[in-house]
């Protein structure tokens, strides 16, 4: 703890739910991080997991191997996909040392390159991953545990993009059943399977419907996340291109001004979702303006 004494007084109560949510061999530094990192201080966690490593002779080779897959979903956050793979790959490479190719602690290292090669556009790629991943939760958990529903979650975006929207339901809703019999209705990973949801519901034309399930799920992530985190933007996101669609542009601009504010404060002015939002920003008030 000796790297974040300094914010022990502000963030404690914080820190001491994260510290919950994860094994003992990630508290003190590393689960301080992921504190920073539900802030949206993206920057900030990925100080942390650096001084982490430069001390790294301190530590045993599972913490060194979780400050990579740390680093790599902060740099996941952050849009650069190709460092996230070179994080990832050392990770992998730590573990493969010292577990057998079986292992449990191995699946969460298939499930994270199954989201980098979805980044990439690599759908194939990453639905194996992801099956490399299931197989061995599934193996541990059993059919309902908590990891599996990540990845039934996770299958299901893929399918979502290759436009199987019934495939991607399917997954989406095993996601919910095994994520509502285990968790708090107010948890923010029930959120994130409402906004998934609606995402399919809009690509099918069923608007109203989508924008239900956007609110749920903003409802829920304003109860269980700071204001500026990505999952609060990406809320806003939806539910202004579903506004968009519908011809309610007025409000569209109003929600997709939500999503810029969140994305000017946490993610460099380059990164794919700041200039999506800008293009989406000029394209309704050119129309309003009309």
């Amino acid at each position: 703890m000796i790297l974040c004494s300094d914010y022990n007084h502000k963030l404690k109560p914080i820190f001491d739910y994260i510290k919950n949510e994860y094994s003992d061999e990630e508290t003190g530094l590393l689960s301080f991080g992921c504190v920073l990192r539900q802030m949206g201080k993206f920057n900030e966690a990925e100080n942390y997991y650096r001084k982490f490593l430069n001390q790294q002779q301190q530590y045993d080779y599972q913490s060194q191997a979780q400050c990579y897959h740390l680093l790599e979903n902060i740099t996941l956050d952050k849009g650069n996909y190709d460092l996230s793979l070179e994080y990832y790959l050392k990770s992998l490479e730590i573990k493969m040392k010292k577990l057998e190719s079986n292992d449990r602690n191995l699946a969460y290292s298939h499930n994270n390159i199954g989201i980098i090669h979805w980044k990439k556009g690599n759908k194939k790629q990453a639905i194996k991953s992801y099956n490399k991943a299931l197989k061995i939760w599934i193996e541990f958990y059993g059919e309902d545990g908590l990891k599996v529903a990540m990845c039934f979650n996770n299958i299901g975006i893929v399918y979502d993009d290759e436009q199987k929207y019934e495939d991607a339901l399917k997954y989406y809703e095993k996601a919910l059943i095994i994520r509502l019999e285990h968790l708090p209705n107010e948890h923010f990973d029930i959120g994130d399977i409402y906004n998934n949801i609606g995402a399919v519901h809009r690509c099918l034309n069923h608007y109203d419907l989508a924008l239900n399930y956007f609110n749920r799920s903003l409802e829920i992530y304003d109860k269980s996340l700071f204001p500026q985190h990505p999952s609060i933007a990406s809320i806003y996101k939806n539910i202004g291109i579903t506004y968009e669609i519908k011809k309610n542009l007025i409000q569209a601009l109003e929600f997709y001004n939500k999503t810029a504010n969140i994305f000017q404060q946490i993610l460099p002015i380059k990164h794919p979702d700041v200039i999506e939002i800008d293009r989406l920003i000029r394209h309704v008030s050119s129309q309003i303006n009309t």
